[in-house]
């Protein structure tokens, strides 16, 4: 079975290595993404008409850091070069912090939350994306600090890994720089999760990621 098999139970993230475009007084920001037929750092090439479907059914959510809900986007089209979208946080306390934040810039790039519904690969740890069902677009830091992204990295499926590149392409994917990715990969620093007084999401993601590597070097 295809690790990029139909599964509708797992979301999938992908964050834009674009900033948002135009920022409002009040929070409200206008940007990419998701940017058509190029390759990202995880090895996918989304296809333009890959969301068509999926914005004939909903128009997508916006989250915060892909934990809180805070809105509903105004704006979610495909354009040539990608998704273009526009929106403003609500004004719940968590889409104040948001607008804040926003305007702030500490806020500043955007990630998607998605399902894949057709996919094709094109190669070891590459593929097209042809079709996602699209739930939301993350309001995200650039280069996101690891703690914004342990929810996102419990939620896959780590057990399904086979190699150090993978896991390291998967955290990357749930939001992780390159050097982050390779700092969670290495044992030294899983074990230093462990140490000490960790708190319940470092030491549930130190578990997981410590079960995903014996698996795989025990194969």
């Amino acid at each position: 079975m295809s690790r990029w098999s139909e599964d509708r139970t797992m979301l999938e993230y992908k964050q834009v290595d674009v900033e948002i475009k135009e920022i409002g007084q009040r929070g409200e920001f206008a940007g990419w993404g998701a940017i058509f037929e190029t390759e990202d750092h995880g090895g996918d090439t989304i296809r333009r008409g890959a969301f068509v479907e999926s914005l004939k059914r909903r128009m997508p959510k916006i989250y915060l850091e892909h934990a809180t809900s805070v809105g509903v986007l105004s704006v979610a089209e495909e354009r040539d070069r990608g998704l273009w979208v526009e929106g403003v946080p609500d004004e719940s306390r968590d889409g104040l912090d948001a607008r804040a934040k926003i305007r702030s810039r500490a806020l500043d790039s955007l990630s998607i939350g998605y399902h894949t519904v057709k996919s094709k690969e094109t190669g070891r740890l590459k593929r097209d994306l042809i079709e996602v069902d699209l739930y939301h677009v993350g309001l995200v830091p650039f280069g996101m600090h690891e703690d914004a992204v342990i929810t996102s990295v419990k939620a896959l499926d780590l057990e399904r890994i086979t190699t150090i590149r993978e896991l390291e392409r998967t955290l990357r994917d749930a939001g992780f720089t390159r050097k982050a990715a390779e700092m969670f990969c290495s044992p030294g620093y899983i074990a230093s999760l462990t140490q000490g007084d960790p708190d319940d999401d470092l030491a549930e993601l130190a578990a997981a990621l410590t079960t995903a590597t014996k698996n795989f070097r025990s194969r």
